[in-house]
């Protein structure tokens, strides 16, 4: 199932993802102009953030994405930001709740009956509950019904849609965390948390089909349990793209992101510069495995960043190179101690040729090493 709106070729499907505590990018000429150059835009959760002492959340987003969408036209997707887990307090529909006796379970408690915190955003925007409370987030519990239905009604749908239930003029919501509830450590949560997620994400698909919009879920599982959420979520007619977050070009990881792509399913991949968590990946390395991953699918879009704020990004040339489509699947070769190295090579019909080396076991190497080969045409003789 495919997006709604034309795929960006044959330009490269080059993505952002960010936001600023201060200023709206469309209102900022440069950073307008900056944005304008990428193929997709996903607007972030700390927008205005400290120019709002951390609230009026929903109504930010929703005039952020409104805003950039008729900034850089209809040509390019726009979506804003909502967790799939968690209940920021800086969106007013959470906090509404989260205090609200009659809503003691829309939340997970630990064993002591208390809410069970998380400091993410706090974290990521250099402050601290003590300093500013609504920088915390609580964890939403999907074993509850009318939590659920909360959340689809009262946190996503205002986001998306205005109060009369006319839809709003962007493309869709990026959902974060999307596979990330667990039960694990909770007093008050009784269900399948696989099963609970998956009902979670199909009826907010649902939701987004009578209200135009197209889901971008951020899941991290694999293999089977990846084949089981896209095959529950297509057999209920709902369409999706997938987020893969901190992609590191491994031999297994690109083996897996081409399988994914060969069943059609919309993907959107971010490498990392350097974080903390993560090690910093080149970009060549980065792009070099996306690409003969991809094979230049249609919607299988690619982001490069160090996190998750307007600095954070910086354009390349190689986003401006017209890669093409693969002439078909990656020739990968072993060599090396007990043929433990792989060197994927894959043909595009630009005569673009792009490879990721895998070393062997016996040479040590986190991630494969990606080079390209063009054709003379794109390096035309000086005068």
């Amino acid at each position: 199932m495919q997006p709604p709106w034309p795929a960006p070729r044959p330009a490269f499907a080059s993505s952002w993802f960010g936001g600023s505590m201060t200023a709206y990018e469309w209102q900022n000429p440069r950073e307008l102009a900056a944005l304008q150059k990428y193929k997709l835009l996903l607007t972030g959760w700390m927008e205005l953030l400290s120019i709002t002492n951390y609230t009026n959340a929903t109504a930010i987003g929703a005039a952020q994405a409104e805003h950039l969408k008729a900034a850089v036209g209809p040509a390019t997707p726009v979506f804003s930001y909502q967790s799939a887990w968690l209940g920021a307090l800086f969106y007013p529909e959470v906090a509404a709740v989260a205090g609200d006796p009659g809503c003691a379970d829309f939340f997970l408690r630990g064993a002591d009956g208390a809410l069970l915190e998380d400091g993410t955003y706090c974290a990521q925007t250099g402050t601290t509950p003590a300093a500013h409370p609504s920088c915390s987030a609580y964890y939403w519990n999907w074993c509850n019904a009318s939590a659920v239905d909360y959340y689809l009604n009262r946190v996503l749908q205002p986001l998306i849609a205005y109060p009369n239930g006319t839809a709003r003029p962007y493309d869709g919501v990026f959902l974060d965390n999307s596979d990330g509830f667990s039960t694990h450590g909770s007093s008050n949560a009784h269900c399948d948390a696989s099963n609970a997620s998956l009902s979670v994400h199909i009826q907010t698909g649902r939701l987004f089909q009578r209200l135009r919009k197209w889901p971008i879920f951020s899941t991290t599982a694999t293999g089977a349990s990846d084949a089981r959420e896209r095959e529950a979520l297509w057999a209920a007619g709902v369409g999706y793209t997938r987020f893969w977050e901190f992609f590191a070009p491994t031999a297994a990881a690109m083996a897996s992101l081409y399988n994914e792509t060969a069943t059609g399913l919309p993907l959107l991949v971010h490498g990392p510069t350097h974080v903390k968590r993560h090690p910093g990946i080149p970009l060549n390395d980065s792009l070099a495995g996306f690409l003969v991953s991809t094979g230049g699918a249609p919607y299988a879009y690619f982001q490069y960043s160090s996190g998750w704020f307007d600095n954070d990004w910086t354009w390349s040339p190689m986003f401006d190179v017209h890669y093409g489509t693969a002439t078909g699947p990656p020739t990968i070769t072993t060599y090396g101690t007990n043929q433990t190295g792989q060197r994927w090579v894959r043909r595009f019909d630009t005569g673009i040729v792009v490879t990721a080396d895998c070393a062997p076991v016996d040479v040590p190497s986190a991630w494969c090493q990606g080079s390209f080969a063009f054709p003379p045409q794109y390096f035309p003789p000086r005068r």
